[in-house]
């Protein structure tokens, strides 16, 4: 463009020959005017040029050459999209990401679309920034800025003091100063955190630019002391905490709201706890538990959905409140409080110190007398080996519950249970005084009816076996044998044997161990089975002989 305007007017000068003088020495000077403006226009455009600056598309790296080395330089980025990353290769190769830079060495700062790098001491030499972006047709451009003051919030009152809050007294004024390089949109917030919580509040928020706010306690806020706390944003990734040493009383009448515990225990190795709580004036119930191997304080929150509603023998409501999983062994400790939009309602209340050990399955041995699910007996053995103090609870699915202590050091005890007929399942507790809950279970067929056994042939009356074949049905899913030696039984329970010619002995075992036997041999023939009678009818008519006889006689010799 600029090139073109320049020949426009060389041609100008050179074709207005007819032109007077006076009006040719003008000319002359608006020509040279206009080819000095263009001139520093297309200088200004190689100079812009020069400058250290790069433009890419998303997806490739932007380099850029520092020509001298400089403290505190910037580099800055800017995007067409504001939801980008960038981290920074220096020349000698090191590779600095943008979420763990040291803060002595660097700074990461995001503002909008932009992103800065400022290093404290930049070198000579190429640069190169990795951009990560989901956006697939985003552009952007780096180029550097001189040094940047660090942005930071000095706070100023108030300080090291205790204000009360009292309906009268309602607010508390606060006053702070900023400097350095901080962004217009930086925001200041206010929180309360109850004494000896974790719980915090945000109660106000300001601009940083601002320099002071007036702090207006919520209504809902509860008697008690609190802290102020302050997080100031600075343009980097991490927000400046300021801790003003203030203690916050409010005393307006508002009765604080604790939780009152009923019991505890651990439950299946996880803290439980049962409490009391109001119907209003809470939204969420948190615990402070100090883990044995750590150290560290886990919070733990609960919502009332959270909560399992429970009533007591005398119909009074209560919650319980399964906290957390015991990991490591060891004692814990915690407390117990609650919270309403945030912020605690009222003190903390200890919970006991709770001994955790974990015991493993392994640890414990359960020995059931009957292997089988099916069976005939009266009366099951179970032998039981604890890893540690516990308790047992036999229950059975007819309704039988049943109780036992069992000592780790007092070796294997034995529970003896009575069988009942038909189908039953045992279940057996083992919980160990540490909360370790470990459930065994046997099912159990009891079956006490023979099985059913009908034969074909040969029956009693029968003389011999006809055709020598032995068959007849037996109950599906028994054993058959004869005379010791297993039979082969269809799927309907026929069976056929054949070759026996003499006396033989079934025996049928179905699954829960009933036997039922059947045995034959050959009948007599006539010959043989009625010449014994006709002895014994001769001798009953021998014995009537000499009973007449002796009679005879007796009278004979009365007669003389």
């Amino acid at each position: 463009m600029l090139r073109i305007e320049i020949r426009s007017e060389h041609n100008e000068m050179l074709t207005n020959d007819r032109k007077t003088a006076p009006h040719q020495t003008g000319c002359s000077r608006l020509a040279a005017m206009r080819m000095l403006g263009s001139s520093a226009a297309l200088a200004c455009l190689l100079l812009f040029m020069l400058l250290p600056f790069a433009y890419a598309q998303t997806g490739t790296s932007l380099s850029l050459r520092l020509g001298e080395a400089k403290e505190k330089q910037q580099f800055v980025i800017e995007g067409s999209e504001s939801d980008f990353e960038v981290d920074l290769v220096m020349p000698d190769g090191t590779l600095l990401e943008h979420d763990a830079v040291d803060p002595m060495q660097q700074l990461y700062l995001g503002m909008d679309n932009q992103r800065i790098w400022v290093l404290m001491q930049a070198p000579a030499g190429e640069y190169t920034f990795r951009i990560h972006s989901e956006a697939s047709d985003a552009s952007y451009r780096v180029w550097t800025k001189d040094a940047i003051e660090r942005p930071e919030v000095f706070w100023q009152s108030p300080q090291h003091q205790t204000i009360t809050i009292t309906p009268s007294q309602n607010s508390v004024a606060a006053s702070w100063q900023a400097s350095g390089d901080i962004p217009p949109s930086a925001r200041i917030q206010f929180y309360l955190q109850m004494k000896d919580t974790s719980a915090k509040r945000l109660i106000n928020s300001s601009s940083v630019s601002y320099g002071s706010a007036e702090l207006h306690i919520p209504s809902h806020v509860r008697d008690g002391e609190y802290a102020l706390m302050i997080e100031a944003e600075n343009g980097t990734l991490e927000l400046q905490v300021i801790d003003p040493a203030v203690t916050i009383v409010v005393d307006r009448g508002a009765e604080p709201i604790v939780p009152e515990v009923i019991s505890q225990f651990v439950d299946h190795g996880v803290w439980t706890v049962d409490v009391k709580l109001p119907n209003q004036g809470w939204d969420e119930l948190q615990a402070q538990i100090i883990s044995p191997s750590s150290g560290e304080v886990e919070v733990h929150t609960a919502g009332r959905e959270d909560l399992m509603e429970l009533q007591t023998d005398a119909g009074d409501r209560y919650y319980r409140w399964y906290i957390a999983d015991l990991t490591a062994n060891g004692t814990y400790s915690g407390d117990l409080y609650l919270l309403y939009q945030g912020l605690a309602t009222g003190s903390k209340v200890e919970l006991a110190p709770v001994e955790y050990q974990a015991v493993e399955a392994a640890d414990h041995q359960v020995q059931w007398s009957i292997e089988n699910e099916r069976t005939n007996l009266r009366y099951m053995d179970v032998t039981v080996t604890v890893g540690a103090d516990s308790e047992l609870v036999l229950r059975s699915s007819g309704g039988m519950v049943s109780r036992y202590e069992a000592q780790a050091d007092a070796g294997p005890l034995t529970l003896q249970i009575q069988l009942t007929e038909g189908e039953t399942l045992y279940e057996l507790d083992i919980r160990d005084v540490y909360g370790n809950v470990y459930t065994y279970t046997k099912r159990v067929l009891v079956d006490h009816t023979a099985p059913l056994l009908e034969m074909i042939q040969p029956l009693p009356s029968h003389a011999s076996v006809p055709g020598e074949r032995v068959s007849g049905f037996v109950e599906a899913g028994s054993i058959l044998a004869i005379d010791g030696k297993p039979v082969e039984v269809a799927e309907d329970g026929y069976f056929s044997v054949m070759g026996i010619r003499s006396a033989f002995t079934l025996t049928l075992t179905d699954e829960s161990g009933n036997v039922t036997s059947y045995h034959w041999e050959p009948k007599s023939n006539g010959s043989f089975t009625l010449w014994p009678i006709l002895v014994i009818l001769a001798l009953i008519a021998f014995t009537a002989v000499i009973v007449w006889w002796l009679r005879r006689t007796s009278k004979a010799g009365e007669s003389n």
